[in-house]
């Protein structure tokens, strides 16, 4: 990448930056390409070059976000399969949180309302199947191992376990609570989904696997 390339992705990270900043200070009610130029300290001409309207900021928004998580999951990713892929997701994805838990608090909390509001963006879309597949693929893995019954519906598990993440990522965002407890109720309500298909081969470790989860909830505080 030569000094000019190089600069254009500099003044792209400041624009996500600011954008990420307003949005923790006014959330998205506030936005608008000029407060964004404003906080990135770069004309609003030089953002529509390098990025262009709020929406297309708002995607790679996301995509940033999605870049974070998956950077935590790939540096181990290629080591971890079937059954361990799971607690793996959540563990990365608790330890990107807590890389910058304020701005990515915020972030979060502006895109699901964004969400809501405009629709999901085709990254957000990108996201969400991208995620489905690596799920789909670990529950067939699982299968194949003689951990799940072969008459679980794949596909149906993956959105089901995606839709328990992002609620609980919801709560989180809003405050609702820590991202220890994220994290640990992640992973029991995982295990309780993962249960009602396995097999003999492994129920008795999910058993034991939900009382822990559940000794460490437990041991957490109510409040944020």
């Amino acid at each position: 990448m030569n000094l000019r390339e190089k600069g254009k992705q500099h003044r792209k990270q400041q624009i996500l930056q600011a954008t990420a900043t307003l949005l923790d200070q006014e959330g998205p009610e506030g936005l608008s390409v000029a407060k964004i130029a404003e906080q990135a300290e770069v004309s609003v001409a030089t953002l529509y070059n390098l990025i262009g309207s709020l929406d297309k900021i708002l995607d790679l928004l996301v995509q940033s976000l999605e870049d974070t998580f998956t950077a935590r999951l790939n540096d181990d990713s290629k080591n971890v399969t079937g059954p361990l892929y799971f607690g793996h997701f959540i563990d990365a994805t608790h330890e990107a949180l807590s890389s910058n838990p304020g701005i990515l608090q915020s972030s979060l909390r502006s895109v699901f309302q964004l969400s809501i509001q405009r629709g999901n963006s085709k990254a957000a879309l990108a996201t969400a199947e991208k995620n489905r597949q690596l799920f789909i693929q670990s529950l067939d893995k699982s299968r194949e191992q003689g951990l799940l019954k072969e008459s679980l519906n794949s596909s149906l598990m993956a959105e089901q376990l995606m839709m328990a993440n992002t609620i609980l990522l919801e709560n989180w965002a809003a405050g609702l609570l820590s991202l220890d407890r994220y994290q640990w109720m992640a992973k029991h309500h995982f295990t309780m989904l993962l249960r009602a298909w396995a097999t003999r081969k492994w129920a008795q470790k999910l058993d034991q696997q939900l009382l822990d989860y559940q000794d460490a909830i437990e041991a957490l505080p109510l409040s944020h």
